[in-house]
């Protein structure tokens, strides 16, 4: 007699079942979620113009519209300004889905309430543990 394959697709959840995964299984999905949001950042450097004299090639804070008028005060790229590593700004794209936001944000209310019920363990004690289970000669016999 065959076993009845079971596809996936056709099952789902009401809501209020509790779904298991390992500590492993979690990382990966919270890796996952991360590496996506944050492949819908793009970085840019906007422009940053200065007004020059047109005369004296002097910078001018402030011109007067009758001076911009006039064509005696012209805008230049700032060039130290403009490629200045604390220019750098950030935003997301469109690419990035409230869906996405509310995945990541699930994922981190998962995380501290494994940090508050003791199920996540601190640093210093997953390095103490990993260390108590790594043998002397650095696992090699």
């Amino acid at each position: 007699m065959q076993e009845e394959v079971k596809n996936p697709l056709e099952y789902g959840y009401l809501g209020d079942e509790r779904v298991e995964m390992t500590a492993k299984e979690f990382m990966q999905l919270k890796n996952a979620v991360e590496q996506g949001i944050n492949a819908t950042l793009e970085s840019f450097l906007p422009e940053v113009l200065r007004y020059v004299n047109r005369e004296t090639s002097e910078i001018v804070l402030d011109p007067s519209q009758e001076d911009i008028a006039a064509g005696r005060v012209v805008t230049v790229t700032d060039r130290e300004a403009t490629f200045n590593p604390a220019n750098v700004k950030y935003h997301y794209n469109t690419k990035l889905s409230p869906d996405m936001i509310k995945g990541q944000q699930l994922i981190m209310e998962i995380h501290e309430r494994n940090v508050e019920t003791g199920v996540a363990k601190s640093i210093a004690e997953l390095e103490a543990l990993s260390a108590a289970n790594t043998p002397a000669n650095g696992g090699q016999e």
